[in-house]
């Protein structure tokens, strides 16, 4: 299987503030990243996202002194058990529309 992406992936576990609007409700979370690139980021996610809502993103870069804040659209979701309970959450893949850093790739290498 050929793989299409056009950036590297970095499987870095990372601390992810989120909020995104629900109708009349500003939804506000926190989350860990499965991966990231200079494209986009996935995550797990309690709320039921679906594909082009946009998501307000606040990504700690620990080896940087600010985070990434970030405006992306959910590009795929799907829904997944969490592991040893019954709580249904949703990975989503979630393209970067703006960043608060010019070279997203850049930074997120350490």
């Amino acid at each position: 299987m050929e793989d299409k992406r056009k950036h590297k992936r970095y499987s870095k576990p990372l601390n992810v503030r989120y909020s995104c609007a629900k109708g009349p409700l500003i939804i506000e979370s926190e989350s860990k990243s499965q991966d990231i690139s200079a494209g986009g980021i996935r995550l797990s996610l309690d709320e039921n996202l679906k594909v082009s809502d946009r998501v307000r993103l606040a990504i700690d870069l620990p080896w940087m002194s600010r985070s990434l804040d970030a405006i992306a659209k959910v590009v795929w979701a799907s829904p997944r058990l969490t592991t040893g309970a019954f709580t249904i959450q949703r990975d989503c893949g979630l393209e970067f529309n703006w960043t608060s850093v010019p070279d997203v790739q850049e930074a997120i290498k350490i």
